[in-house]
């Protein structure tokens, strides 16, 4: 089991957020938590464990968007 990323944002208290970590170079979601009150991710409900990146490029240009 790997560790999930951790994130930070400025949020509203009273709403609730959802967090994807995406690989964009292969279509594939490796973290998904959704109902995060606040900035409170370890609150949130995840929908998918955190999967590390298995790209085919092993290179730096990887990019991930949250």
């Amino acid at each position: 089991m790997w560790d999930a990323p951790t994130s930070f944002w400025e949020a509203d208290d009273k709403e609730y957020y959802t967090y994807l970590l995406e690989d964009t170079f292969v279509p594939l979601a490796h973290y998904l938590v959704v109902n995060i009150p606040g900035n409170r991710m370890e609150e949130g409900e995840v929908v998918f464990e955190y999967q590390p990146s298995f790209s085919l490029n092993f290179n730096d240009q990887d990019e991930f968007v949250k």
